[in-house]
């Protein structure tokens, strides 16, 4: 195998063409997802889009089978404020909310709620200054945002 017209192997430190690859997911048990393979695009009740699997502006699945999807209980409520010009179809935070509906809000910047206990919220946002998650005592905050 050639690159630029170089052996990879030779050229880089990080390249190892001999190197076993695992996934980062061996360590779960994750279910199979063929059941998402049979699903077809169905219009929601709620507002009438034809979507698959979740609608993106009501924030409930459609046409998921009972249990195909899996609830999850999440330790600790998350508020995700999201632009309103970030388009829904392209935004992952929602999947958040189809995940964990009891334990995740999902609200525009320009709707979103006002905090009475701003001391026990963890606003969570990239900066060079920004601490690890990990480095954060658990117990000093009740919601992410």
């Amino acid at each position: 195998m050639a690159f630029n017209g170089q052996d990879p192997s030779s050229t880089s430190t990080h390249y190892n063409i001999n190197k076993k690859h695992t996934s980062p997911f061996a360590q779960f048990d994750i279910s199979s997802t063929d059941v998402l393979d049979t699903i077809d695009k169905m219009h929601c009740p709620t507002c009438n889009k034809n979507v698959r699997y979740f609608c993106n502006k009501c924030l409930h699945l459609v046409n998921c089978p009972e249990g195909s999807v899996p609830q999850l209980k999440l330790p600790v409520k998350i508020d995700i404020i999201k632009h309103e010009q970030e388009r829904d179809g392209k935004s992952t935070a929602l999947h958040a909310k189809i995940l964990a509906p009891e334990d995740v809000e999902v609200y525009g910047w320009k709707t979103m709620p006002e905090y009475k206990d701003a001391d026990r919220l963890l606003l969570l946002f990239p900066s060079p200054g920004a601490k690890r998650l990990c480095e954060i005592d658990p117990t000093s905050f009740d919601k992410l945002v």
